[in-house]
């Protein structure tokens, strides 16, 4: 009888005990759905998925989305983040799983196709219940109806002269219009009835961009005349040595803006692993090459260009070799340290301004803190998720990290944290920050980027399809500029569009904030001012992307260009920017619409001056053609009047 009261007690405290632990460590998943796209407008799917810890103590959950690829189409790109995929949660805290994704193509003939995917969270320890959420993926196909116009006249503002093949663009979404204006400077769109951001390029003449909504509009665009242009020459162009790899896949420029340095990594493109990196300066001389036994994930020059720092690691594949992960050179070639023998790639390696730290991050989610002296660790942090961008404030006491667990983390010099922002994904190698560290900015994978206040206060956020691949700020936030493989977007201080470029995956802006330089997937280089006004262009022959310009660099004096493309070419171009020679756009004669745009008469027109020699010339000949005219009637008077 005591036997089975024992018994009964234990199952009892048994069955509480498991109760706790099971109250203690419990958590929710709701997912968005169904998400519903159109392949016209929309070039990528986006998910949203929140967590919360709802038990009294922490928790490491880890998540996976199955099937991993698309289900229709497994080659489209697909990513869900946090990465690595493991979600660290206090009691009462949430976490987002964002998600992005390439809609499939809605076969011909069908308005629509339906997918599902799970999301599926799981606790590392087994303390609480596995939970998981299905979404539904909606792809419509719209029958796209031009039933509305957007007509008129590209005119010069001085002149009132037409403007002929100037490009009048229409883009809403992914959804895109293009057209050339006539001889006559007309133009004519027809376009499905939304709102559009319409912009209009003509060489010698700043950009023209609104929002419009068409409706059967007669729109007459008066353009200004740019001030000034650039001419650049391309004084050397190199192929970088890959190694293993298919070209160059980080570089830095020095706070001096007199170096760059080149790293080669990305894609693999031979059975071994080794790659290069390279110092360069501004006018293409080499000055250092070195070969390294991985990819180059992370890589940073000092302001003078005297030392550089690397941090190396293959991500995609299980190398079983030991080997030093972050390393320092002199320009020289000689090393100065090496460390980090463990098995983890380290994405990010950064120089504080003065050269005398250097922080690293790695895979797993730890940012170090170094003596760049002899590499000595002075404090190592946690951030829940691999570290994918180090900025530090200009005075070097304060440094912004970009976590894979969907943040931006402010860390002291001490190693104190002193705030973290949530910001859709980790950033992609960059966080930009404004004179003095009022402002920064920070955009991912996910394709969405944020300005952020000192306080680590979201100000605004802005949303375009694709990974933004980099951005800066102008003074006091007065402008944030940065670019996807989809766009190139110039935001004011309020966060709203001014104008947009084509794609952009790599750019900068002169110190001054009042040019920017960009790169496309084609190889391409372009120069703007802050209107959006293209003053110089390098163009290649490219008809399809795959040539990414992973770097580009303008100096300060904005006499150097340097672009970095992801299959090993490197471009050194030398010029300037100088004010723009007034010229007139060609007169075109017949211009039946010259009454409607009040081309100003002059009532006091006066005839050519003649200069006094010339007038002189002229008189004498008048008198002679005079004279002789009068003796010859004098002639014929005489001669009919004697009778001959």
């Amino acid at each position: 009888m005591k036997s089975g009261c024992r018994l009964v007690v234990l199952v009892f405290f048994f069955i509480m005990s498991v109760s706790a632990v099971l109250a203690a460590s419990s958590f929710e998943l709701s997912c968005d759905t169904p998400v519903t796209v159109v392949e016209q407008f929309d070039g990528e799917i986006k998910y949203h998925c929140i967590v919360k810890n709802t038990g009294a103590s922490s928790l490491q959950l880890r998540y996976e989305a199955q099937p991993e690829q698309n289900p229709i189409n497994p080659m489209l790109a697909v990513g869900f983040h946090p990465q690595p995929s493991v979600l660290y949660l206090e009691a009462g805290e949430t976490q987002q799983i964002e998600g992005f994704e390439v809609p499939p193509r809605v076969p011909a003939g069908e308005n629509q196709i339906t997918f599902t995917r799970t999301i599926i969270v799981r606790p590392a320890d087994g303390t609480a219940d596995t939970k998981q959420a299905v979404i539904t993926t909606i792809v419509k196909s719209e029958q796209l109806n031009e039933e509305s116009a957007v007509f008129g006249k590209i005119l010069d503002a001085q002149t009132k002269q037409p403007i002929r093949d100037a490009e009048v663009f229409f883009k809403y979404k992914r959804l895109e219009r293009r057209s050339r204006t006539s001889p006559q400077g007309d133009y004519r769109s027809s376009l499905p009835y939304l709102q559009y951001l319409m912009m209009v390029n003509a060489k010698g003449y700043e950009l023209f961009s609104e929002i419009i909504t068409p409706g059967d509009m007669k729109k007459d665009i008066f353009l200004s005349r740019a001030q000034e242009k650039g001419s650049y020459d391309l004084i050397k162009e190199t192929k970088l040595e890959p190694g293993a790899w298919e070209g160059v896949w980080r570089a830095r420029a020095s706070d001096n803006g007199q170096y760059v340095a080149f790293g080669t990594g990305g894609h693999r493109i031979a059975d071994t692993l080794e790659g290069y990196f390279y110092v360069y300066d501004i006018q293409g001389t080499e000055i250092l090459k070195v070969k390294t036994v991985d990819e180059i994930r992370g890589i940073d020059i000092t302001s003078d260009g005297s030392r550089v720092a690397v941090s190396l690691g293959d991500t995609q594949s299980q190398d079983p070799r030991q080997f030093e992960k972050v390393m320092l050179y002199k320009s020289t070639g000689e090393l100065i340290w090496k460390k980090y023998l463990n098995n983890i790639a380290f994405h990010e390696v950064k120089f504080s301004h003065d050269g005398t730290l250097i922080a690293a991050g790695d895979a797993e989610g730890y940012i170090y803190l170094l003596d760049a002296a002899d590499g000595r660790e002075i404090w190592k942090r946690f951030t829940n998720g691999q570290v994918r961008a180090i900025t530090f404030y200009n005075d070097d006491w304060h440094l912004l990290v970009g976590s894979g667990d969907n943040n931006v983390r402010l860390f002291d010099i001490k190693g104190n944290e002193q705030w973290k922002t949530y910001v859709h994904s980790w950033p992609y190698g960059f966080i930009a920050t404004t004179h003095g560290n009022t402002f920064s900015a920070a955009g991912g994978h996910i394709g969405v980027l944020h300005l952020l206040d000192k306080n680590g206060q979201d100000v605004w956020s802005y949303e375009a399809d694709g990974g933004f691949r980099w951005a800066v700020i102008g003074s006091e936030a007065s402008f944030v500029v940065g670019g996807t493989r989809s766009e190139l977007a110039f935001l004011d201080a309020q966060g709203k569009v001014r104008w947009k470029g084509q794609d952009s995956v790599s750019g900068a802006a002169t110190q001054d904030g009042a040019y920017i330089v960009s790169g496309n997937q084609k190889g391409e280089v372009e120069l703007r001012d802050t209107t959006g006004t293209i003053l110089w262009e390098y163009r290649t022959d490219d008809m399809e992307p795959g040539r990414d310009v992973r770097f580009v660099h303008i100096s300060d004096d904005k006499n150097f260009i340097t672009a970095a493309v992801k299959t090993g070419e490197v471009y050194f171009f030398k010029g300037g920017i100088s004010a723009l020679e007034e010229t007139l756009p060609v007169k075109v004669e017949t211009l039946p619409e010259n009454r409607e745009y009040n081309i100003p008469v002059d009532d006091n027109r006066r005839p050519p001056q003649i200069d006094p020699e010339t007038r002189s010339f002229v008189h004498r000949n008048l008198l002679w053609i005079a004279g002789s005219v009068v003796l010859a009637a004098l002639i014929i008077f005489f001669v009919r009047k004697r009778g001959y």
